[in-house]
């Protein structure tokens, strides 16, 4: 799948999310179509499944805890709390996954994003949903079959505004399925549905790690791959 073909389909994907979301949980949800069910090729350029993507090699995991600055630990003392590190702070060294890898579910991405700094992206498996969570998220099932995918982030540093368990987009991070088939992103819900939980909103520190649970509504054969896709990287896991 080129990049080019994935920009074209997505601009259409992000025009169709104005007018489509997932009723259930009040979440904005929109429609997103991804172009082949194949996993993508490299792309030429460096760096939704997108809000801008992904044999066998995994990247490298280790990372570095960044400690609070003077500043913040000096602040944090005069008010008699103790010192922890801050959900920004500087980016760490560890090496940028770059565009076009493949993993296996399990295996370790680590993005490097303007707003929420340089993180790990753990894809762990895309499950069907059960029967029963279509009722609970209010879903009508004749508009696709629901999944979930579940991930764990570590926080490397370098987030403007505070670095949550879903700092990876939903349109970014999504199934790769059919380009004749069609798929709405819902993210995280906003209740706990069954198999898939809310995730906490909690600012997660330098070093620190998180889980969650995205679904989504696609139609056709079941996808058994997710794709990290931004406009400038294409990331692929897989069994």
């Amino acid at each position: 799948m080129s990049s080019n073909m994935f920009r074209r389909t997505m601009v259409g994907a992000v025009a169709i999310a104005g007018a489509l979301g997932l009723a259930a949980c009040n979440n904005d949800t929109a429609s997103v179509t991804t172009p082949t069910g194949s996993a993508p090729t490299a792309a030429t350029s460096t760096t939704e499944a997108a809000p801008s993507t992904s044999s066998e090699a995994p990247t490298t995991e280790a990372s570095t805890a960044s400690e609070p600055t003077t500043s913040e630990a000096t602040s944090e003392s005069s008010t008699g709390e103790s010192s922890k590190p801050a959900a920004g702070g500087s980016k760490d060294n560890t090496k940028v996954t770059p565009t076009g890898t493949k993993l296996k579910f399990g295996q370790v991405a680590v993005i490097d994003d303007e707003s929420d700094g340089k993180y790990k992206l753990k894809v762990k498996s895309i499950t069907a949903a059960p029967e029963s969570a279509y009722a609970t998220a209010n879903l009508n099932k004749s508009n696709g079959k629901m999944y979930y995918v579940n991930f764990d982030v570590t926080n490397l540093g370098g987030a403007k505004y505070g670095f949550e368990a879903t700092a990876p987009n939903q349109f970014f991070l999504k199934p790769v399925f059919e380009s004749s088939e069609k798929g709405r992103a819902g993210g995280s819900p906003y209740q706990d549905l069954p198999g898939c939980k809310k995730a906490s909103y909690d600012d997660i520190p330098v070093g620190g790690s998180g889980s969650a649970c995205y679904y989504y509504q696609v139609t056709g054969p079941a996808p058994t791959k997710v794709m990290w896709d931004t406009y400038d990287v294409e990331i692929v896991w897989s069994k």
